[in-house]
């Protein structure tokens, strides 16, 4: 198994324009060969990416002197990943369109691709630094955490730092302990499962997983219905009973629909309830009874005050209107 491990290089001055020349070379290479694959391909030959290869090297020193500056990795590794393009696309034309992953290569750009790779047998880590060919050493924020055998590096530039990612071969990852046994499972409607064997607490049958049910359901909420709850559980606390629909019965004086009130006492605290006499106050629960029977007054007005409204008199004859 290859696992790759991302560090953050800190270069100096120099080093950061060695590296951003390394990129243009890597850039510059990956376009030729694209360029000459295109310009083969049109000829009726039949490229690979050892044919570029072979004519990169050739033309190198007459067109291209300025790419000896840096390691040679960054162009034959360029050069190689044009290779594995092709290859991937000409793959997956093969494929139904909807499975198609890659895509025939482009032209890089110096905007967004701005690295190179460097060969296992080219570079070498010791603690938290990196030895670049050409370059030299360069330091790295952290060490490598991972042992076995490298594989290969790839330096890269992410917006205004630079990485290197080192891909390590590493052993198969150890199993966390043996097998305690096979148990059949057979999951349900009424129960979520049952087990051929009894758990170590001798249960078969695993519940279904409910809903927390609790008796300050709501009374969290800041909603209407959680300030009921609050002032419910309160009253509940200080021992107090309230008879709602006695209440409601005697107020409205019929037996149409009961409006939770709260237990009314005379004198000075007459329509508050017992918590509120306590706290020289009102509460969420007595503030929200009486918005809520101020607006049936408003929609029902004859179920509450049927005597407030005289009966329409009687019509008389007229002679006038000949009646």
């Amino acid at each position: 198994m290859i696992l790759g491990h991302v560090i953050t290089l800190d270069p100096t001055v120099e080093q950061d324009i060695y590296l951003r020349r390394a990129c243009g070379v890597a850039r510059a290479a990956y376009n030729w060969g694209l360029a000459e694959w295109k310009r083969a391909y049109a000829g009726g030959e039949k490229p690979s990416a050892a044919k570029i290869k072979a004519k990169w090297n050739a033309v190198r020193k007459t067109e291209f002197p300025w790419s000896y500056a840096v390691t040679k990795c960054a162009s034959g590794q360029a050069i190689r990943d044009l290779g594995t393009a092709f290859t991937n696309f000409f793959r997956d034309c093969k494929k139904p369109k909807a499975q198609r992953r890659a895509r025939f290569p482009r032209f890089k750009s110096k905007r967004s691709d701005n690295n190179f790779a460097l060969w296992n047998d080219q570079f070498e880590i010791d603690g938290e630094r990196i030895r670049i060919p050409v370059l030299g050493w360069v330091r790295m924020q952290e060490a490598l955490r991972f042992e076995g055998k490298i594989m290969g590096a790839r330096v890269a530039r992410l917006g205004t730092h630079w990485h290197v990612s080192v891909q390590v071969e590493v052993g198969a990852p150890e199993r966390v302990g043996a097998s305690q046994g096979t148990v059949g499972v057979d999951l349900g409607i009424a129960a979520l499962m049952t087990l051929s064997r009894p758990l170590p607490d001798g249960r078969t049958k695993i519940a279904n997983p409910q809903a927390r049910r609790s008796r300050t359901r709501g009374a969290r909420s800041g909603t209407k219905t959680g300030r009921a709850a609050r002032s419910r559980i309160a009253l509940r606390a200080s021992g107090s009973s309230a008879s709602w629909r006695g209440a409601s019965i005697a107020r409205n004086g019929s037996g149409a629909r009961p409006v939770p009130r709260p237990a009314v006492v005379s004198g000075a605290g007459a329509n508050a309830c017992a918590r509120c006499i306590a706290a020289s106050s009102t509460c969420a629960r007595m503030r929200s009874t009486r918005r809520r029977v101020r607006l049936r007054r408003r929609s029902k007005p004859s179920l509450w005050k049927t005597s407030t409204y005289p009966a329409w008199p009687r019509t008389t004859a007229s002679p006038a209107l000949g009646l």
